[in-house]
């Protein structure tokens, strides 16, 4: 049987040793992890999610005797987009890496037009993220 208390709404569980009287006691039972607290945790089946698209967390009950964990369904936060400069960047990294990009810096003035492809490409990634975002 799996022992936890609840602080803060979060499950702690149980250490596997506890120091006690000077002396280090390994797995310890009910007898030494009540008294600090814990009580036995008894988990709920999981059910099915509901709606396409939600997720389902765990929730915590302390029944005064046990604490029990059951099941609630959210929808999720969308992930941010990711910002204008963000994009640009991966799609300058589809065709250079960074180590490309400054070897191409490094030797702007003896392959300019070398740069001037790379550039151009900036400028095209730069021009195509604006537009999907209509910046333009």
């Amino acid at each position: 049987m799996q022992y936890a208390k609840l602080e803060n709404g979060y499950l702690i569980p149980a250490p596997g040793e506890v120091r006690q009287g000077g002396m280090v006691i390994m797995n310890p039972g009910p007898e030494i992890l009540g008294p600090l607290g814990y009580k036995p945790v008894e988990y709920a089946e999981r059910p099915e999610v509901s709606t396409p698209g939600n997720e389902l967390r765990e929730a915590y009950t302390d029944e005064g005797d046990r604490i029990t964990v059951t099941w609630e369904e959210f929808s999720p936060e969308p992930a941010p987009e990711p910002s204008y400069e963000e994009q640009v960047v991966t799609l300058i990294r589809e065709r250079y890496s960074t180590d490309d990009e400054l070897a191409i810096l490094r030797q702007r003035e003896t392959k300019p037009e070398e740069f001037k492809a790379y550039d151009d490409y900036c400028e095209a990634c730069k021009a195509n993220v604006k537009q999907k975002l209509g910046i333009v």
